[in-house]
């Protein structure tokens, strides 16, 4: 059968095959350290991370750091509303979570919540540049192409068997729509270290389009087709006296992602068929799309299947799995308006996939050696008009709330910015248990006032419980590119066991 592929499918392909990271061997990279050490990291305690990406920034005070509820009331001063739905108790002493998130609940006894995370650089108040540097470590614009923590990870310790890639991307459409998404790939991607280092991309786990789908007659035999074009490519070029290695980069790496679809790897990508349906239903939102106020940001069961499938990569021996709820502006966790309806939306769609998560590696055992991070750019406070972009503060959207006056249900929420607190939660590799680390004042700002954690301390922590010291660095531009700020990055060994 003859199969016709349109644009989006040909691109989505060959995005997956750039994506292909160093499977040509198993040797870890080299690497090295300079400067003041830290001190010794602790021993590696971590042999894969699942990294769940919540971007749009998370209203820290209706989830993991709950105050006191504040119904609506027209007329209300936004300095008085602390909280959309207050806190609910959890399976771990003295730590409470937002109401919706009864799931999680029962699981936190297993992870740490950090309630005082700063991202602290002028430029965190706008998500692209927050979200640049919380998962690259680094500003924006840097002196280089930042790599990715994945990509990171991938390039010092390399795929945990030969043949599998040790970073893969779930989530997020291969396909650079708009300059949003180009600039979003940019800082998943590889940076300087080259696209050996960058993730294999898997956008969206149940599309039909796309390479990894179960029944998809395209895989192997579009694949074989574009992977000869590609030679013959190749060999014109070559015959004409042209080399280019980036073009030789994306020919091997489309090869290695052929081998892909053939192997044990590629099976457990499209297994979802062999699945048993109640734990298919397990990773299901628990709201449908005819319930949410804005159906056009719903993505049924792509999120827990992405979460499902990170399960099955770290079991086939995946390093790192960043599994992500898309990040488009203005809906999902970015919220400028009706905050206190939003919210509870979201929390059904992701509370319950997460939890199952967690719940699933801790009964196999697996926990106890694979890391699991929520993580999102910066929270949330008071202030903002609905549907208000910018970033700068000005009396009446400053982030006391004490000028702003919420007459709407639109106004009621936590609609602005704030790079000031944020949170995470980490569960297993070698963090611990039932805690939660840090607080922030009841009242307006919120900013820490126990314990605050600055970013290049929570990465250079969960760098060292995968045995990478926080000053390990490459040569990029001729200077030292450190894996943390500056090589600045401090572990926090108050978070570990």
């Amino acid at each position: 059968m003859r199969v016709r592929l349109n644009r989006r499918q040909f691109v989505g392909l060959g995005a997956c095959a750039l994506g292909n990271a160093l499977l040509r061997s198993g040797r870890a990279a080299d690497f090295a350290t300079t400067g003041s050490p830290q001190g010794q990291p602790p021993l590696r305690r971590a042999d894969s991370v699942i990294w769940i990406w919540l971007p749009g920034g998370i209203a820290q005070a209706d989830m993991w750091d709950p105050k006191l509820h504040t119904p609506f009331r027209e007329g209300m001063r936004g300095s008085e509303l602390l909280s959309t739905c207050g806190g609910i108790h959890t399976s771990a002493k003295g730590i409470s979570l937002g109401k919706g998130l009864d799931h999680l609940a029962e699981v936190i006894n297993l992870g740490t919540v950090v309630r005082t995370l700063v991202n602290d650089s002028p430029e965190a108040l706008a998500h692209l540049p927050a979200q640049y540097r919380t998962l690259t470590g680094y500003g924006f614009p840097p002196a280089a192409k930042a790599p990715s923590i994945g990509s990171i990870v991938s390039r010092f310790l390399g795929p945990r068997q030969t043949g599998i890639p040790p970073y893969v991307w779930i989530g997020r459409d291969a396909v650079a729509r708009e300059w949003v998404d180009r600039f979003i790939q940019e800082y998943t991607g590889a940076g300087f270290y080259g696209p050996h280092f960058a993730p294999l991309t898997i956008p969206n786990p149940l599309a039909p389009e796309s390479p990894w789908a179960s029944g998809n007659p395209w895989n192997r035999g579009g694949a074989d087709r574009r992977l000869e074009l590609l030679k013959a490519l190749a060999r014109s070029a070559n015959s004409g006296g042209i080399t280019a290695p980036e073009a030789a980069a994306h020919l091997d790496s489309f090869s290695s992602a052929r081998a892909l679809l053939d192997s044990t790897f590629g099976k457990t990508l499209s297994s979802a068929a062999a699945e048993d349906p109640d734990l298919l239903r397990a990773y299901e939102p628990e709201i449908a799309r005819d319930a949410v106020k804005d159906p056009t940001y719903f993505h049924g069961a792509r999120f827990g299947r992405g979460l499902l499938l990170a399960r099955r990569l770290v079991e086939q021996g995946v390093r790192f799995v960043q599994v992500e709820l898309p990040f488009e502006r203005f809906k999902g966790f970015d919220m400028h308006d009706h905050g206190g309806t939003r919210m509870p939306e979201l929390k059904k769609q992701i509370d319950r996939p997460i939890a199952r998560l967690i719940q699933d590696l801790e009964a196999s055992g697996q926990l106890d050696r694979t890391l699991v991070v929520v993580a999102s750019e910066f929270g949330r406070t008071v202030g903002g008009g609905p549907g208000e972009p910018e970033e700068t503060r000005s009396p009446e959207t400053d982030p006391t709330g004490a000028n702003l006056i919420v007459n709407t249900p639109a106004m009621y929420g936590f609609h602005r910015h704030f790079n000031e607190a944020n949170a995470m939660l980490l569960f297993g590799g070698g963090f611990k248990k039932g805690v939660a680390f840090g607080r922030t004042a009841d009242q307006h700002p919120m900013v820490p006032v126990e314990n605050p954690v600055l970013l290049r301390d929570i990465q250079a922590t969960v760098l060292a419980t995968l045995g990478i010291p926080a000053n390990a660095a490459f040569t990029a531009h001729g200077r030292s590119f450190y894996v943390t700020e500056d090589g600045r990055g401090k572990v926090i060994k108050a978070l570990l066991d």
